[in-house]
């Protein structure tokens, strides 16, 4: 985008702003959204700066206390929400979100064919489409969309194949799964999931029947 354009929206679901207005241009896949809001101060020269705050915890809710920690030390969050490892109710979903990830390795299967490792999970599945920012020496750096193959050994979410690619691929800076869509109109599969803790309920978002 060429430059911060301000969108106003009347309702909005999980996936969908309703009856926006003040869209000047296109908006592409992977263009940021933030809120209109921001916080701010002001410097020794009375000069305003501002600044966004991406999210706000209400509290904390840390079941298992730190040690040898002393006042002013700084900790690292390593993550928020819950730990489902054990929670059959919250595994085995096929989450349909976008994520770019980094690869750990490319490995050339021949005939302009690649498996493609990434070190995170990148909720990549069977026929799924995913971009990938790659480099071709022959042809120079690029963004292209494929249709994965994910065999049934694979490691769950990490590893994939693009066919046919046409053209030798030297490098990739990053790959990003695009979100499924059923019929190219509606998200499909499972967006998120919650947990009551007070319940130990789990309640699961999507717009169709989750996989």
């Amino acid at each position: 985008m060429a430059k911060n354009i301000l969108i106003t929206y009347e309702d909005k679901t999980l996936t969908q702003f309703i009856n926006c207005s003040g869209i000047t241009e296109e908006l592409k896949s992977g263009n940021g959204i933030s809120q209109n809001v921001y916080a701010y101060g002001y410097s020794k020269t009375n000069e305003e700066i501002r600044f966004r705050i991406g999210g706000v915890l209400n509290k904390d809710n840390i079941g298992i206390r730190g040690s040898n920690y002393s006042k002013d030390d700084t900790g690292k969050i390593v993550s928020f929400g819950y730990d489902i490892e054990e929670d059959f109710k919250s595994n085995n979903w096929l989450f349909n979100v976008s994520v770019d990830c980094e690869v750990s390795r490319i490995v050339d299967d021949g005939g302009f064919n690649y498996t493609v490792f990434t070190f995170d999970n990148a909720n990549i599945y069977d026929k799924d489409k995913v971009e990938i920012d790659y480099l071709s020496n022959s042809s120079g750096r690029k963004i292209r969309e494929f249709t994965v193959s994910v065999a049934d050994q694979s490691i769950p979410g990490k590893q994939f194949q693009i066919k046919n690619v046409g053209e030798s691929v030297d490098k990739i800076f990053s790959v990003r799964k695009v979100i499924s869509k059923y019929n190219d109109l509606y998200p499909s599969d499972t967006l998120n999931e919650y947990k009551d803790p007070s319940s130990n309920s789990v309640f699961v978002s999507s717009n169709s029947l989750p996989n």
